[in-house]
């Protein structure tokens, strides 16, 4: 504990923070107030300051703005998102955001293997204008789809049906299917097309489905990658007919992008930075949860980190501002990596409630709901000796993969959480202390974790967000469960879109 009296605790949180902008020093009086915020989750966030309009004529929308601590060290980094805003005073403020803005503005396409059916259509649809035989039910579900063969029909050779998914700007290299059938199926066969969208019209290859078992698995590597493909059922013989209705359909639709079925977290993020030329060296490299079937479509860059996180339980940000270096990076690392810290402040605080059960949701890919149920052992149970049973809930949306991998390991992520003693609230930071001796307030990060004297019963909690202000540190202690769980899925519905 710290040897600092009160009074001399109080002074030492207020670090003088040199401002630049665009190069230039602003000049900061005892009267001038700024905002610089960070957030646990994609780091340096949003600034705000006023200052005579004189002291920074020379700067517009886009100019650099750093804030460095009297030790060198920097304390935020970011762009004014605006040309300065003249006020009625005749002072201006200026507007600024973090490098984080980077990922919430970049929208990428991260195509590694796509599992499912759900994103393929009939082959007749906009903008494709397939023909497709009227005699040929198609369906649709999960990770299936496949053609329904009416007995009152008679089909002649070259009557096809198909489905086409085109992935735009994408390479498909590879694609799987699992062969399910009613019956022999005498004279049909499967046929792969493939093109550049929309207009997959190459003939890759056939198979014909008589020489294939049901529940035989199919595998083609495309000669070349495009990015459409088309399969169809097609007839090769005239005057086919059925004694009964067939069904034919393919299960377990995988479609490959970059090579890679199941890309590590770590993988996934290294590839962040290099599509937005951020140097990802500190992203960690033994983060090796497999994302099985990963085709991230939708959203953007920092909804992408997000749902990374949280299925690590890692935490995520653009700078280390403990680094005195220029280089714009990410960081991807796991939540304490930074030395444990003691804050004395004041605030208030709401405890959380503790779940001593969590059941995580999902549709499989036939179709079926799953639960899966995961319990807290009974010597880390907290509601054992009172015979409570407390569950959190949690809708996984659907889940495609063959197996309940990833359902389990977001389970095992809820529980543990929900088994921290946990709370909410703001702090006011007066001073720190670590294993090193005293510190000031503003050496605080996002993203660290922190022992508070004002609550000896927690154990160390998250910092999820700070401000940094000319009069000190206010610290944005944990998260909501619940609330955590509604991001969670969220993120997790935009990973998994067209997946399901």
């Amino acid at each position: 504990m710290s040897s600092l009296l009160p009074h001399e605790r109080e002074r030492s949180s207020i670090e003088r923070i040199t401002w630049v902008v665009d190069g230039r020093a602003v000049p900061v009086t005892p009267e001038t107030r700024w905002t610089a915020t960070a957030l646990a989750y994609g780091g340096y966030d949003r600034f705000t300051m006023e200052v005579p309009a004189k002291a920074v004529r020379h700067a517009g929308q886009g100019a650099p703005v750093v804030g460095y601590r009297a030790n060198g060290d920097v304390l935020w980094r970011g762009r004014l998102s605006t040309d300065p805003v003249l006020e009625d005073s005749g002072a201006v403020t200026l507007r600024a955001t973090g490098p984080r803005a980077l990922l919430d503005n970049n929208y990428g396409q991260l195509f590694y293997c796509e599992l499912g059916a759900s994103e393929w259509v009939v082959a007749d649809s906009d903008p494709f204008h397939y023909n497709v035989s009227v005699k040929m039910e198609t369906q649709t579900k999960g990770s299936r789809m496949g053609w329904v063969l009416d007995k009152n029909q008679t089909y002649a050779n070259g009557n096809v049906s198909s489905f086409v998914r085109w992935i735009p700007g994408q390479d498909i290299q590879k694609i799987s299917f699992t062969v399910r059938k009613s019956g022999t199926l005498n004279n049909w066969e499967y046929v792969l097309w493939v093109g550049e969208g929309p207009n997959p019209a190459t003939e890759e290859r056939t198979w014909t489905v008589s020489s294939h078992s049901d529940g035989e698995v199919i595998t083609d590597n495309l000669s070349t990658p495009y990015d459409c493909v088309r399969l169809g059922l097609r007839c090769t013989q005239d005057a086919t007919t059925h004694a009964q209705n067939e069904k034919i359909w393919v299960q377990d639709l995988q479609l490959w992008g970059l090579g890679i079925k199941a890309p590590t977290t770590g993988l996934v993020a290294a590839r962040v930075a290099a599509d937005l030329n951020l140097d990802g060296t500190d992203i960690a490299g033994h983060s090796t949860v497999e994302l099985d079937g990963f085709h991230w479509q939708d959203g953007s860059y920092a909804d992408l980190m997000d749902y990374l996180s949280m299925i690590e339980d890692w935490r995520w940000s653009v700078l280390n501002p403990t680094v005195r270096r220029g280089d714009e990076r990410l960081v991807f690392e796991p939540w304490g990596h930074r030395p444990l810290r003691v804050v004395v402040g004041e605030g208030n605080l709401d405890t959380q409630e503790f779940f001593n059960r969590v059941v995580v949701r999902y549709e499989s890919s036939r179709g079926v709901p799953v639960d899966v149920v995961v319990n807290a052992p009974p010597q880390h149970d907290p509601l054992a000796r009172y015979g409570v049973v407390n569950s959190l809930y949690y809708d996984l949306g659907s889940d495609v993969r063959p197996d309940q991998k990833l359902a389990r390991l977001v389970a095992a992520r809820l529980l543990e959480q929900a088994l921290t003693p946990r709370a909410t609230g703001s702090i006011a930071a007066q001073s720190v202390v670590s294993s090193h001796g005293p510190q000031s307030p503003y050496g605080l990060c996002a993203g660290d974790v922190v022992k508070l004297t004002t609550r000896y019963d927690l154990a160390p909690q998250r910092v999820m967000g700070i401000a940094y202000t000319e009069e000190g540190v206010e610290l944005e202690i944990g998260e909501e469960l619940d609330v955590t769980r509604l991001l969670a899925r969220r993120a997790m519905k935009v990973a998994s879109r067209g997946r399901a």
